[in-house]
């Protein structure tokens, strides 16, 4: 796990299409040893237990020090799962299901909760043919929003209620520091989900909050 992060987010790579890490945030944070990892050795993890778990990981995360700006945004947890490994297409579709459900919570504290697997096939911002979220062993990242998550607030898969509600908190947690062009891309973005929220039913574009 170490190495991935030494050697793989936390560096340059050829495919990226920019220079710098593939995370900017790692290599800062690996200096300030504000990086966990934590291994949870649960033999058959299913989604709501590693819900469970992820959901209290958020609390001892907003705990954990460094918990003021600007130290605060090198903070990282990783919760890897390596008994979903063996399982491989079912353990990493575990993995996303619980990303997917748990995202709206997190965005909403302005938080991010990231899926990391070896078959994952989100693709690079600048290169969409780069896979920067693979992974050797199943895990999910948490650490706190930040400017440049503006396109993951905003993918096709979320309905336009999803997107509208990750746009406010974006807007809202960041909107002080973004710059100028940033926040009226959100701003804009926003416009249209809430736009396209009046043309779907009302109950199909509703976005599930986890409770606490």
């Amino acid at each position: 796990m170490l190495k991935w992060v030494r050697e793989f987010i936390g560096a340059p790579h050829p495919n990226l299409g920019r220079s710098g890490s593939i995370c900017p945030f790692v290599p800062g944070a690996l200096n300030m040893d504000t990086i966990w990892i934590s291994e949870v050795a649960d033999a058959e993890p299913t989604v709501d237990s590693i819900s469970e778990i992820i959901k209290e990981y958020r609390n001892v995360f907003l705990a954990t020090e460094p918990t003021k700006s600007p130290d605060s945004i090198n903070k990282a947890f990783l919760v890897a799962f390596p008994t979903l490994t063996a399982r491989g297409a079912e353990g990493a579709a575990l993995v996303d299901k619980v990303q997917y459900r748990l995202k709206p919570y997190f965005v909403d504290q302005g938080m991010m909760l990231g899926e990391f697997h070896s078959m994952n096939e989100s693709p690079g911002l600048r290169n969409p043919d780069f896979r920067p979220l693979r992974s050797p062993v199943p895990m999910l990242a948490i650490r706190l929003m930040v400017e440049s998550d503006l396109p993951f607030m905003t993918r096709d898969l979320y309905a336009p209620a999803e997107r509208a509600a990750f746009l406010r908190s974006y807007l809202y947690r960041l909107g002080g520091s973004l710059k100028p062009s940033k926040f009226n891309e959100a701003l804009e973005k926003l416009i249209v989900a809430e736009v396209a929220m009046r043309t779907v039913p009302a109950e199909a574009s509703e976005a599930a909050v986890e409770p606490a």
